[in-house]
């Protein structure tokens, strides 16, 4: 006689591991359905911090380009006379009304911080690029402490260049921006040796010293969007 247990329990082993297979298999393509949209988060996140680059770079440029121009404006009221700063008509005037301003950068950090605080890093499977991502809110405060130094000259040529200017040259239309104001804020520069040193300390600050930080950080966004590019595939 053969006892018909033998052949039962193979039958309930057999089905056993056909039932946990199943749901191993099952547990692999969950894990790999969600890896798989985790991934794809991550990839949306960095199309946006590329994005964000992108346009801080343009931020970056157009504080140097606008920065190098006040520099040249100064140079220009450097070389000038009284006589000839007397003799300047509307449109001359025009020319130097912004002369006192400057751009300082600030970064757009938001799909980089939030890159950062999603935990996408960790998804990121390229270890260079996630090392740059990383560092990219620091590139702020970095370029905020050379700013800081124009800031502080920049304050002390605006109460140099109030105490000198009459206070009647504020009160026409157009305040500080009017014609009056912009030929007052010229005669003294020419005139006043400590203005014109305020003005021409500024500007090395600025376009030496705070020009060659906006220049790095420039550069490194632009390396960073660019290794995005390439990890994306374009």
């Amino acid at each position: 006689m053969t006892d018909g247990r033998v052949p039962r329990w193979t039958a309930l082993f057999r089905e056993a591991i056909a039932v946990l297979a199943a749901i191993l298999v099952a547990f692999a393509l969950d894990a790999w359905w969600e890896e798989r949209q985790e991934r794809q988060m991550m990839l949306e996140a960095l199309d946006a911090v590329a994005v964000e680059l992108e346009r801080n770079v343009a931020e970056l440029t157009s504080a140097l380009e606008y920065n190098e121009g006040r520099a040249a404006l100064v140079g220009e009221v450097a070389a000038m006379s009284v006589d000839q700063v007397q003799a300047l008509d509307g449109a001359g005037l025009l020319h130097f009304s912004d002369l006192p301003n400057y751009q300082i950068a600030t970064l757009e950090l938001g799909a980089a911080t939030a890159f950062i605080e999603g935990g996408f890093l960790s998804v990121l499977d390229n270890r260079e690029l996630r090392s740059e991502v990383a560092g990219l809110p620091r590139l702020q405060i970095e370029l905020d402490e050379e700013a800081s130094v124009v800031l502080e000259q920049s304050a002390r040529l605006n109460v140099r260049v109030l105490e000198a200017i009459p206070l009647d040259a504020f009160q026409s239309p157009g305040g500080a921006n009017s014609p009056e104001a912009t030929r007052a804020l010229l005669r003294t520069t020419v005139t006043d040796e400590g203005a014109l040193r305020l003005f021409l300390g500024r500007t090395f600050f600025l376009n030496v010293l705070y020009a060659g930080e906006l220049q790095r950080t420039r550069d490194r966004l632009e390396e960073v969007r660019v290794r995005i590019a390439d990890f994306r595939g374009g």
